[in-house]
This record gives C-alpha cells, structure tokens and sequence, in this order.
C-alpha cells in the first residue's frame, strides 16, 4: 500500500518541541490568567449498577 504507516516508522511533528523543553503541558498553563478561573469537573461513579437518579443538590455548585 502507498502511503500507509503499517510496518514503517512514522516521524511524529511534535517530538522536537517536547524534547527540547520548547512544549506546553496543561500543568503549565494553570497560571495563566484566562486559566486562572477554569472550571475544573470529576466523574463520580455510582455505587449502585443501573439506578435512577432520584434528586441531584446543586446548593453547593451555585
């Protein structure tokens, strides 16, 4: 096949960057100020398979 990466290797654009400290990572983007007041969100999983939501209190999000 032309052009297919299967058994060749792939040079990858972004290595260069990373490796010679000149790459951002998110950790270092979070004292930035448009990051300073960024939403920051978890996933809770259920304790229980296939339950319906019975409420959810949103006092404290607001």
């Amino acid at each position: 096949m032309a052009g297919s990466i299967l058994g060749n290797r792939v040079q990858r654009k972004e290595d260069p960057k990373f490796l010679t400290t000149g790459g951002v990572y998110v950790d270092d983007m979070l004292n930035e100020p448009l990051l300073a007041n960024a939403l920051h969100a978890t996933y809770v999983r259920s304790t229980v398979a296939h339950a319906n939501i019975g409420s959810i209190d949103t006092a404290d999000a607001l």
